[in-house]
């Protein structure tokens, strides 16, 4: 089963447990939470929880794992990704344009308030408009790239806020969208 299906039925499955321990006001008819189940009074948290450790705070909230995360962005080894920022972080900070157009995803599209801007089928096409599609904000977020701040879901890997998007492709992690 895969990752987003196994993490889709856990949110499904808390949906229900949340509903089931609603009960129906006699009086209006309306349904309210009265009381969560015993399952959520089933955590034990540490008397000090100053020294709560993040896999402790993990199994405590059900938070998504950092392996599970990686598995949502299609990365199985956690360096794999460290490697691609670093050599993403290197080439903006450096201005290898050359090296940065490598590592998109064709055919690319660039985008403003959610609406297509340009698409490239190429990183030829790319390059002739690089200024136009690097900014100093793009070239900021593309610097300060880390696996640290990455923000991952069903839709890849999120840089600086959604400013710049990465995921998983047939020929490794890419850039495939890129926010003006």
């Amino acid at each position: 089963m895969s990752i987003q299906r196994k993490f889709s039925l856990g949110l499904l499955s808390a949906f229900i447990v949340t509903v089931a321990a609603c009960q129906e006001n006699p009086e209006t008819g309306d349904r309210q939470l009265t009381q969560m189940p015993d399952q959520a009074s089933d955590v034990q948290m540490p008397d000090d929880t100053s020294e709560v450790t993040s896999s402790e705070a993990t199994k405590a909230t059900g938070a998504i794992e950092t392996s599970d995360r990686l598995l949502m962005l299609g990365v199985d080894d956690p360096q794999i990704l460290k490697d691609f920022l670093a050599k993403l972080r290197d080439a903006a900070s450096a201005n290898k344009r050359d090296e940065i157009a490598e590592m998109v995803k064709y055919p690319f599209s660039t985008y403003e308030m959610g609406e297509v801007q340009k698409t490239y089928e190429s990183s030829a096409e790319f390059l002739t408009d690089y200024d136009s599609v690097i900014t100093p904000k793009v070239s900021a977020a593309l610097k300060s790239a880390n696996a640290e701040s990455l923000f991952i879901n069903q839709d890849g890997g999120s840089i600086d806020d959604g400013t710049v998007w990465i995921n998983s492709f047939e020929n490794g992690l890419r850039i495939y969208r890129i926010n003006g």
